[in-house]
């Protein structure tokens, strides 16, 4: 009973996330990695930033996992 409420909770706070945050998120950082994803093939720093880009522009799809599955954050 504890842990269907717990994921209850979880999949609540997800969805905050989800609604309030990720779409910010993804939305600022898609013109940053545009432009820095071409240079990761000569300046290998580059590549690091286009990484951290690419997950902020994916976090909107780990916000939907966790309102699916009930997850915590760090799991």
């Amino acid at each position: 009973m504890i842990d269907k409420m717990s994921r209850c909770i979880m999949s609540l706070i997800w969805l905050l996330l989800f609604i309030y945050v990720s779409f910010f998120v993804a939305l600022v950082s898609l013109p940053i990695y545009i432009i820095v994803s071409p240079f990761t093939v000569c300046i290998p720093i580059c590549d690091c930033i286009a990484n951290f880009f690419l997950g902020c522009i994916q976090f909107p799809r780990k916000c939907v996992e966790g309102i699916l599955d009930g997850n915590c954050f760090w799991e």
